[in-house]
């Protein structure tokens, strides 16, 4: 479903997808343009030559609460799967990818595509993984630049790199960094954020001092800082685990995000991390 949460904790459902043609199985966020109406993705949905549960949707819901897709995809070569945040420029042009589908490379059906979808509802393939150095498996969404260059990670790469951080302008593909096996972190499922200088940052589900994740940076050399390892989960009162989801970045360039697992009853933590690299927990979730 997609719902909204008011400023005193009200929900209300926008919109409950109904499995077929409409989509399923959102996996995404979503993004709003300057007239409050939401675009975002599904995992599932029909039209897919690869599985019967579907291939996934682009949708559209309106402010008035219109709900329309605007592609869905047919699986190998346009793409499938797609799990990410969408972006969209100001001619209205949306951006994202999918895990799966492009038909190249060493994957089945495909490595995972960098596509387009335009205003009027056309789709582009900007670049297909092949899966080897050039990355493959995309878990997350592209974050769009300045000249439209878009910004991303894959999880998988080739021999001895575990995941990459990507660019692609116009049709080109380029590798930011490529994660080797190590400490310096590894398999980002999450995307990037940019900041107003040009560097990235970003989160890794493996790698670090304790193989438990990493919070990284990247220059626009492709130069890699580590601005903080998670410790293992089982250690009590610290963040452990692998942080699964992305970073938010404010003005003041402090990283904002959660770790994964847990000790005993605490079922992750909200973590700011400071430019300087120092971590603090500002909430611990339980089940209680």
């Amino acid at each position: 479903m997609v719902y909204r949460v008011d400023p005193s904790g009200h929900e209300k459902v926008l919109y409950s997808f109904g499995g077929g043609a409409d989509g399923a199985d959102p996996a995404g966020g979503h993004i709003a343009d300057e007239s409050g109406n939401l675009f975002g993705t599904t995992r599932g949905g029909v039209n897919c030559t690869e599985d019967q549960s579907g291939c996934g949707v682009v949708f559209e819901l309106a402010a008035s609460g219109a709900y329309t897709v605007l592609y869905s995809f047919a699986g190998r070569s346009d793409g499938q799967w797609p799990t990410g945040n969408l972006a969209r420029d100001s001619a209205g042009n949306l951006y994202g990818t999918t895990q799966s589908g492009g038909g190249s490379g060493q994957c089945y059906a495909g490595c995972g595509t960098v596509f387009e979808i335009s205003a009027n509802g056309v789709e582009s393939i900007l670049y297909a993984f092949t899966g080897e150095s050039d990355g493959g498996e995309p878990q997350a969404g592209v974050t769009l630049g300045a000249g439209g260059v878009l910004y991303g990670t894959t999880s998988i790469a080739g021999e001895g790199i575990e995941g990459t951080v990507f660019m692609v302008k116009g049709s080109t593909e380029s590798v930011v960094f490529g994660f080797p096996e190590g400490t310096d972190g590894s398999q980002p499922q999450a995307g990037v954020v940019l900041d107003s200088s040009g560097k990235l940052y970003g989160a890794t589900v493996r790698g670090g001092a304790l193989n438990e994740g990493a919070i990284y940076e990247e220059n626009e050399a492709g130069q890699e800082t580590l601005l903080y390892s998670f410790p293992s989960a089982d250690y009590v009162g610290e963040p452990g685990g692998p942080p699964t989801g992305g970073v938010v970045l404010d003005a003041a360039g402090n990283l904002y995000g959660t770790a994964g697992d847990s000790y005993e009853h605490d079922l992750g933590w909200l973590s700011k991390i400071d430019p300087s690299g120092s971590e603090s927990v500002l909430y611990t979730f339980t089940d209680r």
